[in-house]
């Protein structure tokens, strides 16, 4: 696509610089992280997380779906999040055949923790007016919806 395409009332240049910044942005939060001493995750156990943290409860075929995790690899990046005393299963009520995933307390510590360290580093970096709520909005939209056309 040439950058004086048209995309949405942005230019494709424009679009593919905000795909960069936000890449930037991605790698300095990541070093933020670990110098905040969280639990070093992989990007496919971050994405378990980060969805369980939203929909605890639920299945690991849910977390496959909407992770887009292959579920052989989910498997394994279960196990490993469970040795790390990251995520629980537990039978379902309802279903004893069906496992329920939630996460820790351990989990939700490393999270408060990732999240203050990312506060530290990104609120003085943002003018006083900057909209990151409006912001934080579009790119979780944005996510969702290459998330969605991903499946199909």
């Amino acid at each position: 696509m040439p950058p004086s395409t048209n995309v949405s009332g942005n230019t494709a240049a424009t679009v593919a610089d905000l795909a960069d910044a936000v890449l930037h942005l991605a790698r300095e939060l990541k070093r933020v992280a670990d110098a905040a001493g969280t639990l070093q995750l992989t990007a496919g156990e971050s994405r378990v997380m980060r969805y369980l943290d939203r929909h605890p409860g639920s299945t690991p075929s849910d977390v496959a779906h909407a992770t887009g995790v292959l579920r052989s690899n989910l498997s394994h990046t279960l196990r490993k999040l469970e040795e790390a005393g990251m995520v629980e299963r537990t039978p379902d009520p309802d279903d004893a055949r069906t496992v329920r995933l939630t996460s820790t307390a351990r989990a939700a510590s490393n999270l408060e923790l990732l999240k203050r360290a990312w506060v530290d580093a990104l609120a003085p970096a943002l003018p006083p007016d900057a909209p990151a709520a409006e912001v934080a909005r579009l790119l979780a939209s944005a996510a969702d919806a290459i998330a969605e056309s991903r499946r199909g």
